[in-house]
């Protein structure tokens, strides 16, 4: 007895990972990192969804700037906060609709 065994099978819908929320925040920050290794920035870490400081926002975490670096991205933002944590003091601010964020120094 030859018998085809037929499973239905659910609806084409697309993958929940990649709504829309996920592409836009993957396309500003694909953006974002391609123009800060422009300027020169060195990018230690990308976040689609990022940790303290930056909990729940994109990130881009990015090496101490200096000289002609953090004159672009002073210049490029309107204002940017300071945080004391653990580490030392954390410098965060927006860019492209992408929080950047990088240490200070000791506090």
């Amino acid at each position: 007895m030859n018998a085809d065994i037929v499973i239905p099978l659910a609806a084409h819908r697309p993958p929940r990972v990649l709504n829309a929320d996920t592409l836009d925040r993957l396309s500003r920050l694909n953006a974002t990192v391609r123009k800060l290794r422009s300027w020169g920035a060195t990018v230690l870490d990308e976040e689609l969804v990022g940790r303290w400081p930056v909990a729940g926002h994109t990130a881009v975490r990015i090496a101490r700037p200096s000289g002609n670096l953090l004159r672009v991205l002073t210049a490029s933002v309107h204002g940017c906060t300071r945080i004391t944590g653990a580490h030392g003091v954390y410098v965060l601010l927006v860019l492209d609709g992408v929080r950047l964020v990088w240490l200070e120094g000791q506090s």
